[in-house]
């Protein structure tokens, strides 16, 4: 009995991942080339020279946008939890005047 069945199957296998993988290299470096190359020469994904001034009032309209968003988002959930808790207790209040605790 032999194992070289087993082996050749296995050098097989190892030939066959090799040209998948050499295949998804030759596929990455064409996609990368058509659209990150190819961007890059018509100028839409390089970057654009800032001045300094400019690029911090840019940072400082970013930073004012997300403190404006955090207040809203805490306003809103401080709002809506606040909405619950009275319907909750209220709904309480209700149910336990009904059974004649209140």
């Amino acid at each position: 009995m032999s194992f070289a069945g087993t082996v050749f199957d296995m050098i097989q296998r190892s030939e066959a991942n090799r040209a998948a993988v050499r295949s998804r290299r030759e596929k990455a470096a064409y996609m990368r080339k058509m659209y990150i190359g190819d961007a890059r020469r018509r100028g839409m994904l390089a970057e654009k020279p800032v001045a300094p001034e400019e690029l911090a009032k840019i940072k400082e309209e970013i930073r004012q946008s997300i403190r404006r968003e955090r207040r809203r988002t805490l306003w809103l959930t401080w709002t809506i939890g606040t909405a619950a808790a009275g319907i909750t207790v209220g709904g309480l209040v209700f149910l336990l005047g009904r059974v004649g605790i209140f």
